[in-house]
């Protein structure tokens, strides 16, 4: 495939990536959305010693699942999107139709008559319970003949029809029915068009899924085990439809007796596992080799783990009574089961004070206070929980030692890192209780850190702190909210057969079932945009505005929205809208004041608009800049630096390290421990290297 023309690539990645983002996994398969070249953020060296300074520009070769590639000849550069200031700009159209489905795609337009397999008329009638006796007249048909994808499209049509007359009012038999249809639509799919570019469970090409499963599995399948139908209702496109039926499968071949008493935690294990872990995991400050990782089938030692100390009443949290959604916050803890136990048994502190674990590893100054600091785990010894207590650490080994040793005890947690006034910082959340998460275990508040940002241990992208909170809240445990799901589910399994119009009706029905649920909102975004839609686009931003007022993120999404609409259709409210959405958000949630202002000032100097773009720079800086010193190098002084090297503004570049400069001249603390002092120094040697020449006085 032909790549697009040269894009420059300058947004920051990190804070880009929000709850409504194109994962970057759907790019991986679309060459002909890949920009030619991207601009570097920083300075970086080959393996040959060939160096490339902060503002060059190096051809993209690759982008796959975790990592995006440059270079040229035989030299390679391998970036982690996670931790490089780096985003794409590529047309949001083409990427909003390349963006996966949850659900297999050629399947669905299928007409029922032309595919092979008996007939399933006997399980049509939508009004009637559908009864064990059909389910198992199905399950035996299916396991005899086959016919898949014609139960699926039979049942498909059935449920459209009943939903078209009002005959749905939260029914178990048009849920029981929708479950099935969607069970037998993955099924019956080629495992071709199932599987991920980077799936841990192999393939068998143009082989139906069903038959990688023995009989017994198949069945348990087709009989909507909780298990399953849990999981259903929470899976995300970026999830692997072959991992998660494969692990339930390997738990259910291990603990048939047992899955569908503890069906949420095998749902957990489903979605945390069907993919490979980050390769970062669990941070990039520590050597992979010595984190006492389960390398295969993490599942399975993890399901014994907490079934046994469930029944022991040795947990925190009773795992039967918790949901897939917070326990995969709990095993998403890989790591060997002895760790577990060594938590389990030497930690004393109570479930609502467990913020208090994060300060049992002392933190050890001597590591940043040399004449170099030593941010990478420094000893010979294995990264264990005793380990890390015993030689000390500092924020990225307290923030693991807390989040691991909560989850030993199934208490849901997170790991977290974010940037304050002068520092970069790691700290961790958990759940107290059963409906809220405290997101300051070791937060140190004096340093305004206002946003981290975390893995989701589902998606493995990254997630902040204020998100998560929403989405954590107890409304996802309601009938409403599941209702809400069934309805999306249902658009996915009808799209495209169904119209256009249905397929908006029944995923408006979704958001106005549970207006809280964010994910109905967001695709109807999607729809909108894909179709053009304009002023119903406007009408729904406006709808969002009111709805999450009080999430700032989404919120932003729907006021940016607004704006480029009236940028496109030639209004002159844009501006103002900016304006005001950084005056709105320079308290608590300055990180999204700053994202705004950043990426104006950073689109104006692409447009060749120079002066008022240092202008908006300056303000930038004198607005934020003393309480969010290191944030603000990173999300614009660094990628304003690198467009004016590119560009070739060379004066405007020493302008602004000028600037940028001030930032921590009255900063009170001791200069080795200040990173933002440390950062503006490292980029005025960049600068004047990039472009061989000292700043004028």
């Amino acid at each position: 495939m032909k790549r697009s023309k040269s894009v420059l690539g300058f947004l920051l990645f990190t804070l880009t990536l929000c709850y409504a983002d194109v994962d970057l996994k759907a790019l991986v398969n679309r060459q002909d959305l890949w920009p030619k070249e991207i601009t570097l953020l920083e300075t970086i060296s080959y393996k040959s010693g060939k160096k490339f300074t902060l503002g060059s520009k190096l051809p993209l070769l690759e982008i796959t699942a975790d990592e995006i590639i440059l270079g040229e000849g035989k030299d390679r550069y391998r970036l982690d999107p996670h931790y490089t200031n780096l985003s794409l700009l590529i047309d949001e159209t083409a990427l909003l139709q390349a963006a996966p489905s949850t659900l297999p795609s050629n399947n669905r337009s299928l007409n029922p008559a032309s595919l092979e397999g008996p007939d399933f008329s006997f399980l049509l009638d939508t009004k009637v319970e559908l009864t064990e006796a059909d389910r198992t007249k199905a399950i035996d048909l299916l396991l005899a003949q086959g016919g898949y994808l014609k139960a699926a499209a039979q049942l498909r049509q059935a449920l459209l029809e009943s939903y078209e007359s009002g005959g749905v009012n939260n029914s178990t038999e048009w849920t029981d029915r929708l479950n099935f249809a969607r069970i037998c639509s993955i099924l019956g799919e080629k495992e071709s068009l199932l599987k991920k570019e980077d799936s841990l469970f192999g393939n068998h090409g143009e082989e139906s899924f069903y038959k990688r499963f023995k009989p017994e599995t198949v069945k348990f399948f087709l009989s909507s085990p909780p298990a399953l139908t849990k999981t259903l209702l929470i899976l995300k496109s970026e999830d692997d439809l072959i991992g998660v039926f494969s692990v339930l499968d390997s738990l259910f071949q291990t603990y048939s007796t047992l899955i569908n008493d503890y069906s949420s935690l095998a749902g957990a294990l489903a979605i945390v596992y069907d993919q490979p872990l980050p390769r970062q995991w669990p941070h990039h400050q520590v050597s992979k080799k010595l984190v006492p990782l389960i390398n295969e089938k993490q599942w399975i030692p993890l399901f014994d783990y907490f079934q046994k100390k469930d029944q022991d009443n040795t947990l925190a949290s009773k795992i039967k009574e918790m949901s897939v959604s917070e326990l995969k916050f709990v095993v998403d803890c890989p790591i060997e089961i002895t760790e577990l136990e060594w938590a389990l048994k030497e930690q004393r502190t109570s479930r609502g004070s467990f913020d208090k674990t994060y300060f049992d590893v002392a933190y050890d100054e001597s590591r940043i206070k040399g004449e170099k600091a030593i941010y990478n785990w420094p000893f010979e010894d294995l990264y264990t929980l005793a380990n890390i207590k015993k030689n000390k650490g500092i924020c990225i080994d307290q923030s693991y030692f807390a989040a691991q040793s909560a989850k030993a005890f199934a208490i849901p947690s997170i790991s977290i890192s974010g940037e304050g006034s002068n520092c970069a910082h790691a700290w961790f959340g958990f759940m107290p209780s059963g409906d809220k998460w405290n997101m300051k275990g070791g937060r140190y508040e004096a340093n305004n850190y206002v946003v981290g940002f975390a893995w989701d241990p589902q998606t493995w992208n990254r997630i902040n702190d204020h998100e998560l909170e929403y989405i954590s809240q107890r409304y996802s445990d309601s009938p409403e909210y599941e209702q809400s799901q069934r309805f999306l589910i249902f658009s996915e399994l009808g799209s495209p057969t169904f119209s256009s119009e249905q397929i908006l009706k029944i995923v408006n029905e979704s958001k106005t079932t549970c207006l809280k649920n964010p994910e109905p909102w967001f695709k109807l975004e999607k729809l909108y945009k894909v179709n053009g839609q304009k002023e119903e686009l406007k009408t729904l931003y406006t709808e969002m505005i009111q709805q999450f007022s009080l999430q700032k993120d989404w919120k932003i999404l729907a006021q940016e929205g607004l704006s480029k609409i009236d940028s496109d259709t030639g209004g002159s409210q844009s501006s103002e809208s900016t304006a005001k959405i950084i005056n709105e958000n320079k308290g608590k949630r300055a990180d999204l004041a700053i994202q705004i202002a950043s990426r104006e000032s950073l689109q104006k100097i692409q447009n060749d608009n120079y002066e008022d773009s240092f202008s908006l720079y300056q303000s930038v800086i004198k607005k934020f800049g003393k309480e969010n010193g290191l944030m603000i190098i990173s999300s614009l002084v660094e990628p304003y630096l690198a467009l004016c090297i590119s560009k070739e503004q060379s004066e405007l570049a020493f302008k602004a390290i000028k600037v940028a400069q001030k930032l921590i001249d009255n900063t009170e603390r001791e200069a080795s421990l200040n990173q933002s002092k440390q950062a503006i120094d490292r980029l005025k040697k960049e600068v004047e290297a990039a472009l061989n020449t000292p700043p004028t006085t």
